[in-house]
């Protein structure tokens, strides 16, 4: 019968490298700890390098939105809408880029 084990917290991830070094057992420290021993070897490597910070989430290296279009091309949108209700998104796309 397969164990369904959810996302992992932080506090778990450092209970678990806690009891790996107390006990010097993956296997028993995986399971008294409710965790796989895949989430164990996939943290492992940033334990090592990072040490306890390194059980954090990592943090989004997202610095812009890729779908934010140009200011002036939204005034023109919303311009075309008012000018012609009945448009629809393709109409204003073909006027836009026609332009």
């Amino acid at each position: 019968m397969a164990v369904y084990y959810r996302s992992t917290t932080f506090q778990q991830r450092r209970f678990l490298f806690e009891l790996v070094e107390q006990l010097g057992n993956v296997a028993e420290a995986c399971r008294r700890a409710k965790v796989s021993q895949k989430t164990y070897y996939h943290w492992k490597p940033r334990y090592e390098k990072e040490g306890v910070d390194g059980l954090r989430e990592p943090r989004s290296h997202a610095v812009h939105n890729p779908r934010t279009i140009d200011l002036q091309i939204e005034r023109r949108i919303i311009e075309l809408r008012r000018e012609h209700p009945n448009w629809g998104k393709k109409r204003i796309a073909q006027w836009i880029w026609k332009d």
